[in-house]
């Protein structure tokens, strides 16, 4: 018995440093240190397929599953390593080994073969600058041009490069301006060359790969190059208070103008390439004697009548209504004798009167309080003579952005 046991302790083999080896048959489990891909980087056509190899590090490793990713599934898909194009843009392939997530990637570019750039109209425009058909184009007002488009064309706007330069034509020269995209919100931009005043011009979008025009429209710009410049030389000449609708107790404020331009629709009430919003937009600055002093403090001072009133108001309105100034129906575009705004806010002070009046009468608490300052001789309706109406112009893009512009005009009714 004691040889058995000295036979069996002799019989187990130790390695160096005294860890005992693997008995004969037992496998041993080799994990994965790395994974490599055949290609790092890879530019397709909108359509082609590439095959990805991934190589496990190392060889020998026990388990080789793999998984695939592609970080925008717009651009390209991948399958089992196969990547398919299918937009212009740009994506990342990431394959991940299952044992340890260990991982290689593939950045692909995807374009468009030349002459397959996709060509929008101005239907996809949701704003531009100069806008599509301005007849005053200020030159000097900023210094960028820029459309945005619609939200159907992100592709344009994820790539590594702009498909489209822009080009400004008229009938003596034309100038070719590379183009800045803002993905944020689908625009792009770019300088504007030195322009000719009063001329007719036409802006192209053109593919790179092949000159073809992809957007096309006409704009002429104004003799004034700059907002300032064009109000400074307009007079309003005769401002005078008439009735509206032959309404006697609701009067406005119109006046004619000398000036050696006009103004378009896109300046006044705007199109569907400003978002329907003018670039001149014009309030008052409420600082006359009879807002002041007899308005005021009959309908605004006291508002809302301890939550008694609400006024109608439309999405970004003030309650005080110094955005009341319209569009004279008599102004024909680019006419230089109506002046193209009627001051308005004397029929807003009606409608407000007779809103809180109805309000407050409804409410017994608030017509014990407030029901003096509503008899129906209380308002005073007409505006009145020998007073200034005072107005501010700020040239507005049609991104939103206020220039520097800001003008002044003053309606003196004698």
């Amino acid at each position: 018995m004691i040889l058995s046991l000295a036979f069996a302790v002799s019989c187990k083999k130790e390695k160096p440093g005294g860890e005992e080896e693997e008995k004969p048959g037992e496998e041993q489990e080799v994990p994965v240190e790395n994974i490599t891909l055949n290609q790092t980087t890879a530019m397709l056509y909108v359509g082609d397929t590439l095959r990805l190899v991934p190589t496990i590090h190392p060889a020998d490793a026990t388990n080789d599953t793999v998984s695939w990713e592609s970080s925008d599934t717009t651009v390209a898909i991948v399958e089992n390593g196969l990547v398919t194009a299918k937009w212009f843009g740009q994506t990342i392939i990431t394959v991940i080994t299952k044992d340890g997530n260990k991982t290689a990637t593939c950045a692909v570019t995807v374009d468009f073969q030349t002459g397959e750039y996709p060509v929008f109209t101005l239907d996809d425009v949701q704003y531009a600058y100069p806008a599509p058909d301005q007849q005053y184009f200020l030159k000097g007002e900023h210094a960028n041009g820029f459309i945005k488009l619609a939200r159907n064309f992100d592709y344009l706007f994820t790539g590594t490069s702009m498909p489209y330069k822009a080009r400004l034509r008229s009938e003596t020269n034309q100038t070719e301006m590379n183009i800045v995209r803002n993905a944020n919100d689908n625009s792009m931009s770019w300088t504007m060359p030195d322009l000719n005043n009063s001329t007719s011009y036409t802006l192209e979008l053109i593919d790179v790969s092949d000159e073809s025009i992809v957007l096309s429209y006409d704009f002429k710009t104004s003799m004034f190059s700059t907002f300032a410049e064009k109000m400074a030389q307009l007079n309003i000449t005769k401002p005078r208070t008439v009735p509206l609708n032959n309404n006697m107790f609701i009067w406005v404020v119109i006046g004619d103008m000398t000036t050696q331009e006009g103004f378009d629709e896109v300046d006044i009430v705007g199109t569907n390439y400003t978002q329907n919003k003018p670039l001149i937009v014009v309030r008052a600055t409420m600082t006359d004697d009879y807002f002041l002093n007899q308005i005021k403090p009959l309908l605004y001072d006291p508002y809302p009548f301890d939550g008694a009133v609400t006024y109608s108001r439309k999405e970004g309105q003030s309650i005080i209504p110094d955005w009341d100034i319209v569009k004279d129906s008599w102004y024909g575009y680019g006419t230089t004798q109506y002046f193209p705004w009627v001051y308005y806010l004397a029929r807003t002070y009606y409608q407000d009167y007779e809103e809180a009046r109805a309000q407050i009468n409804a409410s017994s608490t608030a017509k014990a309080k407030y029901g003096d300052l509503f008899t129906a001789e209380r308002l005073p309706y007409i505006l009145p003579a020998k007073s200034n109406y005072d107005l501010i112009y700020a040239y507005t893009l049609p991104n939103g952005v206020v220039t520097d512009a800001t003008v002044q005009k003053t309606l003196a009714v004698p």
